[in-house]
This record gives C-alpha cells, sequence and structure tokens, in this order.
C-alpha cells in the first residue's frame, strides 16, 4: 500500500467519523480504530522488506545478534505503544494512554537490561 493509499483511507476515516460522532459516538471510534489498524498492518507490511535488509546488513557486518534484536523488540514496542495511546486518547481516555505509555517504557527497560549488563561486563573488564 503506496502513501496516497493512505492518505486517502485517513482522510475518508476521518470524514466519516465526523459525521458519526454527532449521532453514533461510538461508531465513529470503532471506523477510527479499523482505520487505525488497516494503516499500522500495511506500513507493518511495508517496512517489513526494509527490516529484513536492514538485519541483514548488521549481520554482515558482524554485529552482535543478541543487540540486533533487542533494537528491533524496542522498535515494535515503541510502535505498539503509540498505536494503543493515540486508540486510547481519541477514546478520551487519557488516564488509560498514560498507563499503556508508562507499560511501554517499563517494557523497554526490560528488554534493555541484557545490553546493560552487557555495558558492565565491559566497564568491569577495562577497570581490571
Amino acid at each position: 500500500m503506496n502513501l496516497a493509499s493512505i492518505i486517502g483511507i485517513c482522510v475518508v476515516v476521518a470524514a466519516v467519523s465526523v459525521v458519526l460522532r454527532g449521532q453514533r459516538p461510538e461508531m465513529a471510534l470503532l471506523a477510527g480504530l479499523a482505520a487505525s489498524a488497516v494503516v499500522l498492518a500495511a506500513v507493518v507490511v511495508t517496512l517489513n522488506p526494509a527490516l529484513s535488509q536492514v538485519r541483514d546488513a548488521l549481520d554482515d557486518a558482524g554485529a552482535s545478534t543478541p543487540y540486533v534484536d533487542i533494537l528491533f523488540k524496542a522498535l515494535g514496542i515503541c510502535y505498539i505503544t503509540q498505536f494503543a495511546c493515540d486508540a486510547c486518547a481519541d477514546a478520551g481516555e487519557t488516564a488509560l494512554a498514560n498507563k499503556i505509555s508508562l507499560a511501554g517504557k517499563a517494557l523497554m527497560i526490560i528488554i534493555a537490561l541484557p545490553m546493560f549488563a552487557g555495558v558492565l561486563e565491559m566497564i568491569t573488564g577495562l577497570i581490571k
């Protein structure tokens, strides 16, 4: 799916949501969520070959595989967390959006722990 298609979907759904919001606000919210899911899926499908190419280039360069995996997991967490926060904010649930953001940040720390351990090990080795 190209950028023009994504923009077209978003503009049409935004217009439909404005019309629906007056009579059926719950349907407007569902239309926005559905469009967001479609756009997110399209972006993931579009990015997949590029991410595979980046992973191959990093592997060819001898980059450490665990660190590359952490990088891609962190990227996925960021996108999913942002999607969920935006959906909650659109629904008027700012408090829930903030909790999702906090959970995403906590998960980022958890998946980064092996990197912190590696840095500490390297520093300890340099000190000795």
